[in-house]
């Protein structure tokens, strides 16, 4: 089966990464900067498609190479009017949608010490993160650093490549009796593409 829809923000031609989140993630469209929330509208939150499979038993898993409370992950986990409240953000996600696995980099409000409190098992490098497998006991939140993961183009050092968390969730989620849900973004290919770097958006597009 083939499904489509627009992307586009309820209040612009030109969408921000919020929104079009929003609209993959919930199937409505809001206005530019909102997180999963009926704006224009009520401001109810929508329950999103993480939520949704969360509900039918389902495990599931958010993987970015951008920072883990970044808009694009934060709209199939969260429900804020604004994409800046990062710290909220990230409460959302280890309160509320608590995905079974959160791969990423750090900082903006999710940080090792927070997960872990919440109950988490954190990992802060490769060799950590292919060590799991779907025996470790969850939920599993990998944090790369203090910020988005670098550049490809620049050297990760001992943080892994997009597809090393990929390999690795499918490695911890295979085993999930009803199934899981996975979102996974090249979060820095829109990074470098703001700043016209091609030299750095063309690696992160091949991995």
């Amino acid at each position: 089966s083939v499904a489509s829809f627009a992307t586009r923000s309820a209040d612009s031609r030109i969408t921000d990464s919020a929104a079009a989140s929003t609209a993959f993630a919930t199937g409505r469209k809001v206005n530019n900067g909102v997180i999963s929330m009926a704006l224009p509208g009520t401001g109810a939150a929508l329950q999103t498609v993480l939520e949704y499979f969360k509900s039918k038993g389902k495990r599931t898993g958010l993987i970015t190479t951008s920072f883990l409370t970044d808009a694009t992950p934060a709209a199939f986990a969260a429900h804020e009017i604004s994409r800046l409240n990062r710290d909220p953000i990230a409460s959302d996600y280890l309160t509320t949608s608590r995905p079974d696995l959160l791969l990423g980099g750090g900082g903006e409000g999710l940080t090792a010490a927070r997960a872990a409190a919440a109950g988490y098992q954190v990992v802060s490098n490769r060799l950590q993160l292919a060590s799991l497998s779907s025996s470790t006991p969850g939920p599993i939140c990998g944090i790369f650093g203090t910020q988005a993961l670098p550049y490809e183009y620049d050297g990760l050092g001992d943080f892994p490549h997009l597809t090393e968390m990929l390999a690795s969730a499918l490695k911890i989620l295979e085993d999930a009796p009803a199934g899981f849900f996975l979102m996974v973004e090249g979060g820095l290919i829109d990074r470098a593409s703001h700043l016209n770097d091609l030299e750095r958006c063309l690696p992160e597009v091949v991995e």
